[in-house]
């Protein structure tokens, strides 16, 4: 029902996160035209758009960036004052600073820029920055665009950014420790002046934390939150050998408690999670399933394992349970393009031939793995296809991907698919949205390895059980069966299978 766009507003990398101009699409996908278009064309069939914003930093290029280093003033478009100095945060400083600071030219002042010393931080305590960003997402809304995607939402003030103040609490996390008191005031400002407007706009945030309680707060300032606690303990709880936790024990007590902690935090008593498949930082759902893992807790670890001809069947068979999992959390669930397919995401080490010779032996942009062209044919002839350069590096199809994958033309006519697997499904939850969207959510008790949770809404409960075992168990559904894979019945559920039923 919904695209999500990674940038696509003019910059100079190619991820997107470093903005050049926040009121002009980046000539590589098109024009405003075509992004009206788009817009206009997926709203007649019924589709919402929303567009990643990325109000952390800019790029160095940036026309408020440059302005900030020409201590230009203006007015903005209600004819408050503008000191773009103020935009950014800077220090005088004879002696080199150390980073996250970085020397501007050959002057004596350095710039904040924590993320690289080519993305300078926005410096939100200055009201006229909060107006700016105010600004540009109104500017799109009048598009008629739906939301917003906010990227890395607890970066905006980091510890080292800003003095805190009195009572501000402070996220410990190393070298990106922040203030989310500040965080969270700023997205309950941004937010509420953009729905006085425009009262529909959608708003989800990105806080890459899997830790419940300590991002509840956002929920005070956006609509959603991409579930990357889901992301990580599907699998960590899941499948991980060690038995650490258990699939159900997830899914009564973990996953329960997250929703009443999240809750508590919205007016209404109701917040609506964002669970996804993968996305563009992360590992591709197929590799995510199969990696290895060490470790216990909060140390676990995930080390990379290609998919192949040898265990692809396995991983596909334990993706579709993960899918599943994951598609049927109340609220949302983005799937990132290609894992429908089932597409790998195998990482590649920069050697010269797929990489440039200053790559050699480090991990440098190791996430273009994560960005692959998306298959729509197998016998790559439909016109959409492309790879892309940058820097040197050249992004295609892994072999598996290139060879063994079978592209989404010809999975629609596959009833076995992982494509068919995802329609019924995606289908089943637009069919039920009362019960399945925004309906309750209750863990109820099954085998250990069997992750079984009701959804309860619309006049009826629905109950979900996904296997993450190799064994088939057995399952108290009762009722009729929705939904299963091969074997799945009311009353049992194979190893890696998924069994939806209607109470």
């Amino acid at each position: 029902d919904v695209i999500w766009l990674t940038p696509v507003q003019e910059c100079e990398s190619y991820h997107g996160y470093d903005t050049i101009d926040y009121y002009n699409i980046d000539s590589r996908f098109g024009t405003l035209a075509d992004y009206r278009e788009l817009t206009y064309k997926a709203h007649q069939r019924g589709i919402r758009i929303l567009m990643d914003l990325v109000v952390n930093h800019t790029s160095l290029n940036n026309v408020w960036f440059r302005k900030s280093v020409q201590l230009k003033t203006g007015k903005d478009i209600d004819a408050n004052d503008i000191d773009y100095r103020n935009f950014y945060h800077w220090k005088y400083s004879v002696a080199n600073l150390a980073a996250p600071w970085y020397r501007y030219g050959t002057t004596n002042y350095h710039y904040y820029a924590k993320f690289s010393s080519g993305m300078p931080e926005l410096n939100y305590d200055y009201q006229g920055t909060r107006n700016a960003m105010v600004d540009v997402a109104k500017y799109w809304l009048g598009f008629g665009l739906d939301g917003f995607r906010i990227d890395a939402v607890k970066h905006v003030y980091m510890q080292d950014e800003v003095l805190a103040q009195s009572g501000d609490t402070i996220v410990t996390d190393g070298a990106y420790s922040n203030n989310k008191t500040k965080n969270v005031n700023f997205f309950k400002e941004f937010s509420n002046r953009i729905k006085s407007l425009y009262p529909d706009t959608f708003i989800v945030g990105e806080n890459f934390d899997g830790w419940d309680a300590r991002i509840k707060e956002y929920y005070q300032g956006m609509d959603s939150l991409l579930d990357f606690a889901a992301y990580y303990h599907f699998v960590y709880n899941t499948f991980y050998s060690s038995g650490e936790n258990t699939a159900n024990v997830e899914a009564t007590s973990v996953v329960s408690n997250k929703y009443t902690i999240y809750n508590a935090q919205r007016s209404n008593g109701k917040a609506i999670n964002s669970a996804f498949t993968s996305n563009h930082d992360v590992e591709r759902m197929l590799n995510h399933v199969n990696n290895t893992l060490s470790g216990s807790q909060s140390s676990v670890s995930e080390t990379h394992a290609a998919i192949n001809t040898s265990n692809a069947a396995t991983a596909l068979s334990k993706a579709k349970v993960y899918a599943a999992a994951q598609l049927m959390q109340p609220g949302l669930c983005w799937i990132y393009y290609g894992d429908e397919l089932g597409m790998s995401g195998n990482i590649l080490p920069n050697d010269g031939t797929n990489s440039p010779a200053s790559a050699i032996g480090h991990d440098w942009n190791e996430d273009r793995w994560y960005r692959q062209p998306m298959k729509w044919s197998s016998n790559g002839s439909d016109s959409h296809e492309t790879g892309y350069d940058f820097n040197g590096y050249t992004v295609a199809w892994d072999s598996y991907n290139k060879n063994t994958l079978v592209g989404a033309t010809e999975q629609s006519g596959d009833a076995n698919s992982m494509l068919s697997f995802f329609k019924a499904l995606t289908l089943l939850k637009t069919q039920n949205k009362a019960t399945l969207i925004s309906g309750d959510y209750a863990g109820i008790s099954s085998g250990a390895s069997v992750f079984s949770f009701s959804r309860t809404g619309g006049g009826k409960t629905i109950k979900v059980y996904c296997n993450f075992g190799t064994s088939t168990a057995s399952i108290s559904g009762g009722g009729t069966l929705l939904f299963g894979t091969s074997g799945a019945t009311t009353s049992s559920v194979p190893g890696y299978g998924v069994a939806i039923v209607q109470a």
